[in-house]
């Protein structure tokens, strides 16, 4: 009797190892077949960086304009690895279309554009923060308030996220692209160990300049334009490399971003400086625009001899965009939408100046 429950138990053993050997080489084959099955996607922006790794503090290593086909080989975190003639890297998947006719997200989806972003209880930056996204993450759009999209995140959590943060997954026709073949190189100030100026409130400049450039390159890549960013994220560049990465991209316009400081607490305003003769033209453009967009002090288009300006490609600018050492000054830049408004000036600036 002990020998045959002896058995019993061997032969349910031996059962249970052979279907566990199964479901693992099931499994495994299941994901080797996914990870190695190829789809065709279009680009459906007008110009997609490739990079090297799936974060954007990789280096690029092309790009892909609009309605070129790749092969999608895998995926991961927002990220496509591509194939396409040329070369293969990364891409953001959220602008990629299957060419089958099947759209890669529905039209009530929005994606992150920024590298980490808040989700709120509200829609405002006074709102508790309850969750968290990343760059690539799709979200269900349910409804708009203002300039705040309310969204349903994976985990069915629903909450409020900043409109300046996100990318709407339907594309805007080509006639809609007036800086379509233009490019823009796009300096936010300072950063890493450099913190630039320092609010009254202890906000530091280095922060508000990436915030700000993060809003302008949402709004010219929109209108068509390609945009290369010297920094995206908080670290350290040198004028010399900010001007060496501006020239080796050979682009048609440089843009500085900054906001100003001053020992005396009556200083305000936004000004917009060049220092070669052909800048100046932008730069009046730009001031003009930023100068009905924004409620602060127009301080006008000024020569400037700065670094970044002087030596570098002639149709170059530096914004400032208001004074962080002032406290009227800084009520304004710090509302809700102040972003915003100075990346749909900035845009409307470039767009003056390039638009046939």
């Amino acid at each position: 009797m002990f020998v045959n429950h002896v058995k019993v138990g061997i032969l349910r053993t031996v059962q249970l190892s052979v279907s566990f050997i199964v479901m693992f080489i099931f499994l495994s084959t299941s994901n080797i077949v996914f990870a190695h099955e190829k789809e065709s996607y279009r680009v459906d922006v007008p110009s997609l960086n490739v990079r090297s790794e799936p974060t954007l503090q990789s280096r690029i290593v092309g790009s892909l304009s609009a309605q070129t086909d790749v092969e999608v080989q895998e995926k991961k975190h927002g990220w496509a690895y591509v194939n396409y003639s040329g070369g293969k890297g990364w891409v953001a998947s959220q602008y990629l279309n299957k060419t089958d006719g099947e759209q890669s997200s529905s039209s009530k989806e929005v994606h992150v554009n920024a590298e980490s972003v808040y989700i709120r209880s509200g829609p405002s930056v006074n709102h508790e923060i309850i969750a968290g996204s990343y760059y690539g993450d799709s979200l269900e759009k349910i409804e708009e308030e203002g300039e705040w999209i309310k969204v349903r995140l994976e985990n069915g959590q629903v909450g409020w996220i900043a409109g300046w943060l996100v990318t709407a997954s339907d594309t805007t026709p080509s006639s809609e692209l007036p800086l379509q073949g233009v490019n823009i190189v796009l300096d936010a100030g300072h950063g890493g160990y450099d913190p630039g100026a320092v609010a009254v409130n202890g906000l530091l400049e280095k922060r508000s300049t990436i915030e700000a450039v993060d809003h302008i390159a949402r709004k010219l890549r929109l209108s068509g334009a390609t945009v290369i960013l010297t920094r995206e994220n908080d670290r350290y560049v040198s004028l010399q490399d900010r001007v060496r990465i501006t020239r080796s991209s050979d682009p048609d316009a440089f843009v500085s971003v900054h906001f100003n400081s001053a020992s005396s607490p009556y200083a305000k305003g936004i000004s917009t400086y060049f220092y070669h003769d052909s800048g100046e033209g932008l730069a009046r453009n730009i001031q003009q625009e930023l100068s009905q967009e924004v409620s602060l002090q127009n301080d006008g288009a000024q020569f400037g001899n700065f670094h970044v300006l002087r030596e570098n490609i002639d149709n170059s600018i530096l914004v400032e965009l208001g004074f962080l050492s002032t406290s009227s000054d800084l009520a304004v830049i710090e509302k809700d939408g102040y972003s915003d408004k100075v990346a749909r000036a900035i845009t409307d600036g470039l767009i003056k100046e390039f638009s046939p």
